[in-house]
């Protein structure tokens, strides 16, 4: 229904400003259907690492007929990060070689391998091994879903459509949190285990990106495709853009080693990093991860798997201004403020869990202050991350840079999510969350300062800027 308004929105808003030919209305839709069935595989990533929020205690209880200890617990949590590390390497080249389409569509086989072995699990590594299994399918699709919505959408709808990435993540995560709450452990992985079969059946029928078939010398299809999604009055002067922005893999050959020493991709290169370092080192993996644990300090009248389902609901919710707004306000302003706001939230909540305070009010403040955090990640870095990320690299090095971000993001969240039961055991659980605090307020400074704002340019003018 989200998805419907905000096709209906973007489409109204194109013709009251005259963007948009009525003959070709519907090519635009095609670009948000396309768009939107893609982002379901980013609902079963957000399944996978939403998975352990709601049933972490029950785990740690023996609900699934072997025991499991913290470190156990730890390993679990963390060990789809490593999965999705270790896919994320070669993920961006398979995309380059087989088609972005093609490489979404076999990654639900590694997802039902991996599910079926957490739903069959009689003991702790083979729970481990599929969630390695589902981390790898999950990743994947964060890259694949970002390359393929950048190259289908016109640059006035790119950011409202990339958005959606993180908008199904969010939507995955509140599933398993509502879920979690009613279903045993294993009908809730039966339940999980079908969601990536449905968008198998409603993305099999999408085109494949023009960028990927012109770069593939596949003229016809690429132009084919570019009709499809855009429509007929736009296909020569799009073409032209692409093959101008192709020219360097289709005419210069250019080595890779060659293109890596432009200073456009060098920059690229270290903006890229830089935002996978704030985005992961925010804490968003370890407060998702173990969510109803962290509820669980604050003694709180409403419960810990209550106040877990209402902050994947913000979690969710939260993702729709944020839609609206970055094409708007464009993506530097909203990184910089929610940055803000998500280090000093973290920061609200480690001091009022330190405190142990027997006072209610107190003790609903890491509730609200993780409320917010979350809306903060989800309105800014969250979706914000991957979209440009997806616009600073040249197309001839996307798939392999895009590789090389993912690994980082995803190494990182292994060693938050597995850091911070030790921390917790070390210390308390309020001193890994003053750590991301301090770290979520860096990364407002260096976004400020580093990151250049890709609203409504072609990746020919952020080539430009960055060099």
């Amino acid at each position: 229904m989200v998805v419907y308004l905000f096709i209906l929105f973007k489409m109204e808003k194109l013709e009251k400003e005259g963007k948009e030919d009525k003959n070709d209305m519907g090519n635009w839709t095609l670009q948000y259907v396309a768009a939107a069935s893609a982002s379901l595989a980013n609902f079963s990533t957000g399944i996978v690492f939403g998975w352990p929020s709601q049933i972490s205690d029950e785990l740690m209880q023996g609900k699934l007929d072997f025991p499991i200890n913290s470190d156990d617990l730890g390993w679990i949590c963390s060990s789809s990060s490593i999965g999705a590390a270790l896919l994320a390497l070669f993920i961006g080249s398979l995309c380059d070689k087989i088609g972005r389409k093609i490489t979404m569509l076999l990654l639900i086989g590694v997802f039902e391998i991996g599910w079926v072995l957490i739903i069959l699990s009689n003991s702790v590594w083979m729970l481990i091994l599929g969630r390695f299994m589902t981390g790898m399918a999950g990743g994947s699709y964060c890259v694949t879903v970002s390359m393929y919505i950048g190259e289908i959408a016109r640059k006035e709808v790119r950011g409202v459509l990339g958005s959606l990435v993180q908008f199904m993540i969010s939507c995955g995560i509140l599933f398993t949190n509502v879920a979690g709450a009613y279903l045993s452990i294993r009908s809730l992985s039966i339940a999980c285990a079908a969601l990536p079969i449905l968008f198998g059946f409603a993305f099999f029928s999408m085109p494949e990106t023009p960028f990927y078939l012109l770069r593939k010398g596949r003229i016809e299809e690429s132009k084919e495709s570019l009709r499809k999604f855009l429509g007929k009055h736009y296909v020569d002067t799009e073409y032209e853009d692409l093959r101008l922005h192709l020219k360097c893999d289709t005419s210069e050959k250019q080595s890779t080693v060659s293109v890596f020493k432009k200073r456009s991709v060098k920059k690229a290169c270290v903006l890229g990093v830089g935002l996978a370092l704030v985005k992961v080192l925010t804490g968003i993996d370890s407060v998702t991860s173990y969510l109803s644990h962290i509820f669980g300090k604050t003694d709180i009248e409403l419960g810990a798997q209550n106040a877990s389902i209402i902050f994947a609901v913000f979690e969710v919710f939260s993702v729709v201004p944020q839609a609206l707004l970055v094409d708007r306000l464009g993506r530097k302003v909203l990184l910089v403020v929610t940055q803000i706001v998500m280090g000093l939230c973290l920061g609200v909540t480690a001091l009022s869990i330190a405190i142990e305070s027997e006072n209610a009010v107190v003790q609903y403040i890491p509730v609200v202050a993780l409320c917010l955090f979350v809306v903060g990640f989800s309105v800014g870095i969250g979706p914000i991350g991957w979209i440009i990320t997806a616009e600073i690299f040249e197309e001839k090095i996307k798939g392999r840079a895009m590789s090389v971000c993912t690994f980082l993001i995803w190494i990182l969240a292994f060693v938050s999510v597995k850091l911070f039961v030790v921390f917790e055991d070390l210390w308390n659980i309020s001193v890994p969350l003053y750590v991301y605090s301090v770290i979520s307020l860096a990364g407002a400074f260096f976004i400020l300062f580093y990151v250049p704002e890709t609203k409504n340019k072609s990746f020919e003018e952020i080539e430009k800027e960055l060099s």
